[in-house]
């Protein structure tokens, strides 16, 4: 694993295993300190408030994140540097001029949001995700990715998850929306692509409909675009069909992204509530109460969990495809969404600023010889 310590422990159990009697090794979790009233057990579970699963597992339960020799992600691809999180609108406090909580756009930010949908609210393992991506333009790398947010919910009906995906695309000032058309993703697209009633904004949301971009199929395209019931829908939409050979290359592109850096994730929940603390005043002023204490440590939490679905994914090969499975109990919504959203980056447009920038730098190099007659 990426934890500094993971490399003493396994150094130092070698040791013993080959008969150093210098060398020992104790490992204690927390029901040793339950057990010897040394902490007690709401002192341990305040603690473990503030902390994601990941680091509950390192902390408390001896478990180094990532150590399966399976684990196709580790801990190391992450980096939690983001400070500053979006947050949609709240409906009792709506402003449709501005949203208190937006995040300033840069010159040549593009803004993604990626739904991966589900509406068995009774399955465990099948959560609604909804995830907000700057797109930073790097000169020369393509756009780094940066997870803003993301919210997740049970799966509920197609009107209501179309609804809520229309108000985070509008707060967020999004641009597009990569949409997984599996199981009821198609769904989901014949509500958004009509006229919306928001009554607790006062608003009609706008339809929506399939990009007129030659990377969609063009049956697809066509298909969509027949269903679509909204007169001047936005062309906004990037459908994805998931297979197993689309998957296999969606997972390894991902993890090429991760390995160039090219993405950054917010700070970590504890990290989160200080920085809050000292720079949120409607956070500072309201901090006790749990709804406001949730709806700012939402976006925090949310991509803590995101990162350790990433870490608990086993991979295998399947006739010479890639295979992420879960490990028992846990999720890849999350990761769903994001593995998605970063396909459509890499495949469009990471591929269209590099050529930009080449075609660029093949001008500056004509503009730069000088001719003499």
């Amino acid at each position: 694993t990426a934890e500094y310590w993971y490399s003493y422990v396994k150094t130092c159990i070698r040791r013993m295993i080959a008969g150093d009697e210098s060398a020992n090794f104790l490992a204690f979790d927390y029901l040793i300190s339950l057990y010897h009233n040394i902490k007690t057990e709401e002192m341990l579970k305040n603690e473990m408030a503030d902390m994601d699963a990941v680091s509950i597992q390192m902390e408390y339960l001896n478990i180094p994140a990532g150590s399966s020799s399976k684990a196709y992600y580790k801990p190391s691809m992450f980096p939690r540097t983001l400070k500053l999180a979006f947050y949609p609108q709240r409906d009792n406090n709506y402003n449709s001029k501005n949203n208190p909580y937006q995040i300033k756009k840069i010159d040549g930010e593009i803004r993604i949001l990626s739904a991966d949908i589900a509406t068995r609210p009774g399955k465990a393992n099948d959560l609604s995700i909804n995830s907000a991506i700057r797109l930073i333009p790097l000169i020369g790398r393509g756009y780094e990715r940066h997870l803003v947010y993301q919210e997740a919910y049970k799966g509920i009906n197609t009107l209501l998850q179309a609804k809520r995906i229309k108000e985070v695309f509008i707060d967020f000032e999004a641009d597009y929306l990569v949409l997984d058309l599996q199981q009821a993703g198609i769904s989901i697209f014949d509500s958004l692509s009509q006229v919306t009633n928001c009554d607790e904004r006062g608003i009609m949301l706008p339809p929506m409909t399939v990009v007129n971009d030659e990377y969609v199929d063009k049956d697809l395209r066509e298909e969509l675009i027949g269903r679509t019931l909204g007169v001047s829908a936005l062309p906004v939409i990037y459908p994805i069909r998931a297979s197993q050979v689309s998957n296999s290359r969606m997972s390894a592109s991902l993890r090429s992204s991760l390995q160039k850096k090219m993405w950054k994730f917010l700070i970590s929940e504890g990290d989160a509530e200080e920085f809050l603390l000292k720079t949120n005043k409607e956070f500072m002023q309201n901090s006790v109460d749990s709804d406001n204490f949730g709806f700012f440590m939402n976006p925090y939490v949310n991509v803590g969990l995101f990162v350790s679905e990433c870490i608990n994914l086993d991979m295998s090969l399947v006739g010479g495809l890639i295979k992420l499975t879960e490990r028992p109990g846990c999720y890849k919504d999350r990761f769903s969404s994001i593995l998605y959203a970063n396909a459509i980056i890499s495949d469009i447009f990471d591929s269209k600023l590099l050529k930009v920038d080449q075609e660029e730098d093949d001008w500056s190099i004509i503009l730069g010889i000088t001719q003499i007659y």
